[in-house]
């Protein structure tokens, strides 16, 4: 699950025991814009779909901190874009192995991480439509994750 995923990478990478917060499906996802750093990657296959991982500038910076040992003057450093955009590989990696597990084989896109004060995160109709936050250690500000699928046959 998205859940287990994020939680999982968070610890494994960081050392950082995230919280699990809100949760929503469907057509009870919160309005889809994000404001940040949001770093996404898409899966094709057997499973269509795509996390979206949304941090504030801050939450971004703090997190690099912590994984390179100095803090970063800004979200556009390589530094940030590179550990947001593989933070975000990583979980979808997550993800791809649990769907491969129940069949749903897939390949992963390449990460891209998208900046700016509207961010647009639409699920395009997709009939799997997740979105949790968690609460990052020492932070006060929530990581958000959307996930947006669709199985074929």
């Amino acid at each position: 699950s998205v859940r287990e995923a994020v939680i999982g990478v968070f610890d494994t990478m960081l050392s950082l025991q995230l919280k699990a917060l809100d949760v929503a499906e469907g057509a009870s996802l919160p309005p889809p814009s994000a404001a940040g750093i949001v770093g996404s990657v898409g899966m094709a296959g057997k499973i269509n779909g795509t996390v979206y991982m949304s941090y504030t500038d801050a939450l971004a910076c703090s997190i690099v901190e912590k994984l390179i040992g100095e803090v970063p003057s800004s979200v556009e450093q390589p530094e940030v874009t590179d550990v947001i955009g593989e933070l975000a590989n990583m979980v979808a990696g997550d993800l791809k192995r649990r769907t491969s597990e129940q069949g749903y084989h897939g390949l992963l896109v390449p990460p891209v991480v998208m900046l700016g004060p509207s961010i647009n995160i639409d699920s395009n109709g997709a009939p799997i439509s997740i979105y949790r936050s968690f609460l990052v250690p020492n932070s006060t500000e929530p990581l958000t994750v959307r996930f947006f699928a669709k199985l074929e046959g």
